[in-house]
């Protein structure tokens, strides 16, 4: 799971390991969102009908009470498509594939991955650009390969990026979630591997300890 404010660089980074870890299936949140969005009436559900960084504009204002706006907004986005989310890993496991999914959505902690503790390997990720002019340059290199992407919008709105930036830091030290800052990186998926790798060692060790079971062992 490769979470990430917009134009961190999740969709290039989760290409990337699909060819190096020779995993079948790559999912973008935005596509759940956008099958959402063909599904949910924008008067039903209109927190997805817009960019994560927009989405307070769409809430009603009862629903933002003591919180940050950007913030209220974002994490309601996150909610629903985070019903999507968990179809899909639910469907991966029953197909028994792997799977990468990106997005700005994979918020640490707020998505219940409980019921898949037991039955997959999920190994969390969160990219961060921690300084702001990197961040510029990023949309300005992204709408030169990617004309549609125009960087104006995301550049006018780059507070508001920063902030959910911010949120998905806080959440990922809270909830133990390595963070990988791409600000200096020319590729990161070097270290993404490391990560998944310690990851799968760490769970290999644990299972070995629990007998495979989520029992642990008797001592004879």
């Amino acid at each position: 799971l490769i979470g990430g404010a917009s134009g961190a660089g999740k969709t290039t980074l989760a290409i990337s390991l699909a060819n190096l870890l020779d995993i079948p299936r790559v999912v973008a949140t935005d596509d759940i969102r956008q099958i959402l969005r063909l599904t949910l009436a924008e008067d039903f559900m209109p927190a997805i009908h817009t960019s994560s960084y927009r989405a307070s504009e769409a809430i009603p204002e009862s629903s933002q009470v003591g919180q940050d706006p950007v913030i209220a907004g974002y994490r309601e986005q996150a909610r629903v498509v985070g019903v999507g989310v968990r179809a899909i890993i639910s469907r991966c496991i029953e197909e028994n594939t792997s799977v990468i999914m990106d997005g700005v959505h994979l918020l640490p902690g707020f998505i219940d991955l409980s019921a898949f503790e037991k039955k997959a390997i999920i190994a969390p990720v969160s990219l961060i650009v921690s300084e702001r002019q990197a961040y510029e340059e990023r949309f300005d290199k992204r709408a030169a390969l990617e004309p549609a992407r125009e960087s104006h919008k995301y550049l006018e709105h780059l507070d508001r990026i920063l902030a959910i930036q911010e949120h998905i830091l806080q959440c990922s030290e809270r909830e133990d979630v390595p963070i990988i800052d791409v600000t200096a990186l020319e590729d990161p998926s070097s270290a993404a591997v490391t990560l998944v790798a310690e990851r799968l060692q760490k769970e290999k060790e644990i299972r070995k300890v629990m007998g495979g079971n989520g029992k642990a062992k008797k001592k004879r």
